[in-house]
């Protein structure tokens, strides 16, 4: 799960080396679903990004993930819409998932979803 979550950071961080045709070495075979908000400009970005650097990348609407949807992926990229609107009479974006301690795949959480997807961890508002 280290080389996982480490593979991440390299991605996040090291965007330009990839570029460059950086070696993710055995992380490249890993399989990463984003969760995110389809037709989005995050998403478009990320996905650009992420399949960069893994073999398999595919998306789905982060309203649908559940233990089913993730079942054939080692990580998973959740992101959803900001949490405060940038534009006068939008309103807070929020999501209405929640994920039990059955879900047990590594999250890579972006954005407001960290502090609202899983209550049950440790993972909250600072």
């Amino acid at each position: 799960m280290h080389r996982i979550l480490c593979a991440l950071l390299v991605l996040t961080l090291g965007a330009p080396a990839i570029a460059d045709g950086y070696d993710m070495g055995a992380s490249r075979s890993l399989k990463v679903l984003y969760a995110g908000v389809p037709g989005s400009p995050r998403e478009t970005a990320f996905l650009a990004l992420l399949r960069a650097a893994f073999a398999t990348v595919d998306a789905i609407d982060l309203t649908t993930l559940s233990m089913r949807t993730a079942a054939g992926y080692d990580v998973v990229v959740a992101d959803g819409r900001r949490l405060y609107p940038m534009r006068e009479g939008e309103g807070l974006a929020t999501t209405s998932l929640a994920l039990g301690p059955e879900f047990t795949k590594p999250i890579v959480a972006i954005s407001a979803v960290a502090g609202t997807i899983q209550h049950h961890t440790k993972i909250d508002w600072l």
